[in-house]
């Protein structure tokens, strides 16, 4: 670092450069902040990779360009915010103002996030009081293949802390049939979910903890018991488009109902599952799974779940059932599978194999994110057609000498 941040009628001039800097919880791994210019008109340019902090998640990048007046209160305008988070691009649309004087009061943060979602927020929040109004449109969210919007107003002084509603959409589906609605609400002692779209194959009713206290200082707990359920019926399609890609051509029919309790360090879950009629077709190969029919349920102890289940197939063009897959998973401090695959004349085909027969068994054992597995697959039948390239529209051409030339 050199140079100096200056009060008064002295004149700021900073450089700082670091590399792998952490403070905290907050890391940083490169890191260049250059301020100059008197004090109630600072000039300050940011630049960052690498960064991660509590609540915020990681940012690959962090660009940013601001005035920050020193006189009184300090007050920082922002004129230029961009970043990338988990790959999604952030950007600022208009000039938002930050002001630190009791806590910070935050007015005009309007950003670009993704392509087309938008965030706004405007409130305060001071050391006893918290006040605000946080709406986004189009949220992308990676993990749910979807966008969501929402509208969130928070207020502490008041005895319904805050309140809002909310809708996700599937990224790759319009359908409104495919979209889930519902509402938050926060009494101060307890966080409620509950859904509102009728018709709606996913329906939910969930309480977890969040304990406001607000003198001396607001602070929050989330010592406490989960409570709720989650239950599904109806078609598996109207929610596959929320599934990660690969899996997002599973159909059938489901009926299923959770019941949540345990803690938000150990949440647990307990009831049933069932798919009748069911069907998968990977994308890329065109491996196709028919005549699904799957039950599962789950028991919870002492904090942990545990999930057994049973689940039986054919191949394409099969009558009976040549697929089995049946075990257990355990979800809590130790989070396993303990399962086995058994084929019997199973019939496949993807790419250029038409058919394939196959039997045998594989063993799944281990933690989730380590899975080993052993076996033995016996092929009976291999039918394959190979496909010769194409010459790509080359032809023979006969060359004439025209003129002696």
């Amino acid at each position: 670092a050199k140079g100096e941040i200056g009060r008064g009628a002295r004149q700021s001039d900073l450089h700082v450069t670091a590399k792998n800097a952490s403070s905290g919880d907050v890391y940083v791994a490169q890191l260049e902040l250059t301020a100059a210019g008197p004090a109630d008109k600072i000039k300050t340019s940011l630049k960052a990779s690498g960064l991660s902090a509590p609540g915020a998640g990681s940012m690959e990048t962090l660009a940013a360009d601001a005035i920050v007046n020193l006189a009184a209160a300090p007050i920082i305008t922002l004129t230029r915010l961009d970043g990338e988070r988990y790959s999604v691009p952030l950007s600022l649309l208009q000039p938002a103002t930050l002001k630190f004087e009791d806590g910070v009061e935050a007015k005009n943060v309007r950003l670009r996030y993704g392509s087309e979602g938008e965030i706004s927020l405007d409130g305060r929040f001071a050391p006893t009081l918290w006040r605000a109004s946080i709406a986004a449109k189009d949220l992308p969210l990676p993990e749910a293949n979807g966008v969501a919007t929402f509208a969130f107003s928070l207020d502490t002084g008041k005895t319904q802390a805050a309140s809002g509603d909310f809708t996700l959409q599937p990224l790759l589906s319009s359908s409104e049939a495919v979209t889930i609605g519902g509402e938050i609400s926060w009494d101060g002692k307890r966080l409620h979910l509950l859904h509102t779209k009728k018709g709606d194959p996913l329906t939910f009713d969930i309480d977890a903890p969040l304990l406001l206290t607000r003198e001396p200082k607001i602070s929050l707990s989330t010592d406490g018991e989960l409570s709720g359920y989650a239950a599904l019926q109806g078609a598996l399609q109207d929610i596959s488009p929320y599934f990660p890609g690969s899996f997002q051509t599973i159909e059938g029919k489901a009926n299923a109902r959770f019941t949540l309790s345990g803690t938000l360090e150990a949440p647990a879950l307990d009831g049933k599952m069932t798919i009748r009629d069911g069907a998968y077709t990977e994308i890329v190969s065109g491996l196709t799974v028919t005549g699904i029919t799957a039950d599962a349920s789950a028991a919870s102890k002492a904090g942990d779940t545990k999930i057994d289940f049973t689940v039986a197939a054919r191949g394409a063009g099969q009558k009976s059932d040549t697929i089995r897959f049946a075990g257990r998973t355990a979800l809590g401090e130790t989070t396993a599978i303990d399962a086995e695959l058994k084929l019997d004349k199973a019939a496949f085909s993807a790419g250029p194999v038409t058919q394939s027969i196959a039997s045998g068994s594989v063993k799944f054992t281990g933690p989730l994110d380590s899975v080993s597995a052993a076996g033995d697959i016996t092929v009976d039948q291999l039918d394959a057609e190979i496909v010769t390239p194409e010459t790509g529209g080359l032809v023979s051409i006969e060359v004439v000498e025209a003129n002696g030339a």
